[in-house]
């Protein structure tokens, strides 16, 4: 302020009020505001810079958080390129990535459907495994072209459902969608990741991450996700 630029450091502070900064029961700050009135502050005061602080240690743990979970991604994504390149076959790479996807981001059950090349066209069936409790259901010759995934391969952009029986766009629409809702049903479907693998124009497969309890996709769950998606 000009007003003091005059005046020693802090020469016309007379009163001052504190509260420390604490991430995970350490305090690794403190939020300090001063004034030039004698007996400025009310135990009020205190309350709302208190608030204050508590927001701040918020933030800098979910930072902390961030920046160890993408150390984790680092060394995750790492370990499944190094597995991939070794793969000869498709049956392996896609047993590579479902052991990824079952170990790192809990996956129950994992299909991967390939695209026709130039077509987008989904191929049937699709590799996939998992304990899933019909698994003649992905061995159908065809899909209905009013089926729910065909909506997604048009969206072309990862789509995550952390309630599938209650979610709108997975239960699908037309003829089709008896046969969605019943495969939600038979195979428990609780949440669901849905990742495009490849770019818009060059269009190489898709890959469902199935849970069969409820789970929420943070937004580092989900970089988790179409990171190592961007690998496959």
């Amino acid at each position: 302020c000009p007003h003091y630029e005059s005046q020693p450091p802090f020469e016309w502070v007379r009163s001052t009020l504190a509260v420390p900064v604490v991430v995970a029961g350490q305090a690794v700050g403190v939020l300090d505001v001063v004034s030039q009135n004698v007996a400025e502050f009310w135990e009020i005061d205190e309350e709302q810079l208190s608030l204050m602080a508590d927001s701040i240690g918020i933030a800098l743990a979910r930072s902390q958080h961030a920046r160890r979970e993408a150390e984790r991604l680092r060394d995750t994504l790492w370990h499944a390129v190094s597995q991939l390149s070794d793969c000869a076959s498709i049956q392996e790479m896609f047993d590579t990535i479902a052991r990824e996807a079952r170990s790192h981001f809990g996956a129950d059950l994992v299909a991967l459907y390939q695209l026709a090349p130039g077509t987008g066209y989904p191929l049937t069936p699709p590799l996939f495994t998992g304990d899933f409790h019909h698994p003649d259901d992905l061995r159908q010759s065809s899909i209905p072209e009013d089926s729910v995934l065909f909506d997604l391969l048009e969206r072309w952009e990862p789509y995550y459902s952390p309630d599938a029986a209650s979610d709108l766009t997975l239960r699908g629409s037309g003829e089709a969608a008896t046969a969605d809702i019943g495969f939600l049903s038979r195979e428990a479907v609780r949440s669901v990741a849905f990742l495009p693998l490849g770019s818009r124009s060059e269009r190489v497969g898709v890959l469902f991450l199935i849970y069969r309890a409820r789970r929420e996709f943070s937004p580092l769950d989900k970089l988790s996700l179409e990171a190592f998606a961007g690998l496959v």
